[in-house]
């Protein structure tokens, strides 16, 4: 349970077909930031491009659509007129895990949140902050405190089949991965397997039903039309994937394809604020 809940400062420049901006306040932690939609007609669908942005650089970013269907996954209340950009783990095993990931604003002097709105009809943009008192921050490699991220990475594949992936981020640009999510062409699922390897060892491997049966043993909510490799399913922390250092020299992602086309892979990590 967050500390405090708080009505964020206004959006500036509200409108169909423009992107709104709100400037956050500094100073506390950062649990999570709800966003409120109403007007005539403005839906998750009409947010086409959702950013928060640390010192000018972008840690978060996603669709309204797809931000939606990863909450979901995590078991996240589903309204239509409310979206929530998640820094915690609301559900897991311990406080210290809740709070992993917590955006510590107390040493950060720009904190912004931009929304790309397509055509809706009159709509109005709210958000409130859900808060904690400053922590002290752990420091990663010297770079900043640690918070939560999301990143999303466009990729195209030409033919079905098998497709791999490897520009997810290892090495010096390494993170703490919790989840990835694949998301096809049109939010369509694609995928029948993945596999993920790291400098040659396989560390996830698994066919769509198996994946989907396993996430609802742990009480996650599988959605018809993403993938997800969940190294946190179970919710323990401990078990994110680590692809930080020299040492990690390949991380592999192959995909089983129904079908071509373009898809998003979301990394949801844990890192530096200054990394990737």
């Amino acid at each position: 349970m967050s500390k405090y809940l708080q009505k964020c400062n206004p959006f500036s420049n509200v409108a169909a077909n423009v992107t709104a901006t709100v400037n956050l306040m500094t100073g506390p932690a950062y649990k999570r930031i709800i966003l409120r939609l109403t007007g005539t007609s403005f839906t998750k669908a009409h947010l086409l491009d959702i950013k928060v942005k640390v010192q000018g650089k972008t840690i978060i970013q996603a669709t309204g659509s797809d931000l939606d269907l990863m909450n979901k996954y995590r078991g996240i209340k589903d309204d239509a007129k409310f979206l929530t950009i998640d820094f915690s783990e609301i559900r897991a095993r311990t406080i210290n895990g809740e709070m992993l990931g917590a955006l510590d604003t107390s040493k950060i002097n720009s904190f912004t949140l931009e929304v790309k709105i397509g055509g809706a009809t009159a709509p109005v943009l709210e958000a409130w902050a859900e808060l904690d008192d400053s922590q002290a921050g752990s420091v990663d490699r010297g770079v900043e405190f640690i918070c939560a991220k999301l990143q999303q990475y466009p990729v195209s594949a030409a033919t079905a089949g098998k497709f791999v992936i490897d520009s997810l981020p290892k090495g010096t640009n390494g993170t703490l991965i919790k989840r990835i999510h694949v998301i096809g062409p049109g939010g369509a699922n694609i995928v029948s397997e993945a596999t993920l390897k790291q400098n040659g060892l396989v560390v996830f491997e698994s066919p769509d039903d198996l994946n989907r049966f396993r996430q609802g043993e742990y009480e996650r909510v599988p959605q018809a039309s993403i993938y997800t490799l969940d190294f946190i399913v179970e919710g323990n922390q401990s078990n994110m994937l680590d692809t930080r250092g020299a040492a990690v020299r390949n991380l592999l992602l192959e995909l089983l394809l129904s079908s071509a086309g373009q898809m998003y892979l979301y990394v949801e990590c844990v890192d530096a604020i200054g990394n990737l």
